[in-house]
């Protein structure tokens, strides 16, 4: 009889254990969703969410997703400051550069209370195409502007080069200056 009474008080402690353990692990009531560049588009346009660019604030004026608010993951006051801002009831849209700081803020913010989806490979994969970035359009433009510059030079030595084969002007000087 003490011999059962102590296996079945073994058994006990030990499914008490197995399910605290089990119940410890999923400290979080929320869930998190990682979705790709397309999914996690459809899901943002469809539903009402709130978009957040984990980033430093310098990443985030170079060039961020439209309607998107700036809470910096690595701050240390990150918790705070998403409490502050964000709706419990709202789905939170989390993206950063390539992904590895909005999976970790979507760790802290399911563990603060709130449901999240994650931009797998971050604004990286989003593609450039997609983002609003000042930096961007302005080195697009400098090296369009530079391409043309040099294609035109190069035209234009090519005229020349001709013109004084043509002709006895041995000043370039002056070649350059019929040629215009």
């Amino acid at each position: 009889m003490i011999k059962k009474k102590t296996i079945t008080e073994s058994l006990f402690s030990f499914s008490l254990s197995v399910l605290t353990f089990i119940s410890c692990g999923s400290i979080s009531k929320f869930e998190n969703m990682d979705l790709n560049v397309s999914k996690f588009e459809e899901y943002i346009n469809k539903n009402d969410v709130q978009l957040v660019d984990v980033r430093t604030p310098e990443e985030y004026v170079e060039g961020h997703l439209a309607k998107s608010v700036n809470i910096n993951v690595l701050d240390l006051k990150f918790e705070e400051k998403a409490l502050s801002l964000l709706d419990k009831n709202k789905t939170v849209a989390v993206y950063c550069r390539s992904g590895k700081r909005s999976a970790a803020a979507s760790t802290k913010l399911n563990m603060a209370g709130f449901k999240t989806i994650n931009l797998l490979g971050g604004i990286i994969s989003w593609g450039l195409g997609r983002v609003y970035s000042k930096k961007a359009l302005f080195i697009t433009i400098s090296i369009i502007l530079s391409i043309v510059l040099f294609v035109s030079a190069c035209v234009h030595l090519h005229k020349v080069n001709e013109l004084s084969l043509k002709t006895d002007y041995h000043n370039p000087v002056l070649v350059i200056l019929v040629t215009l």
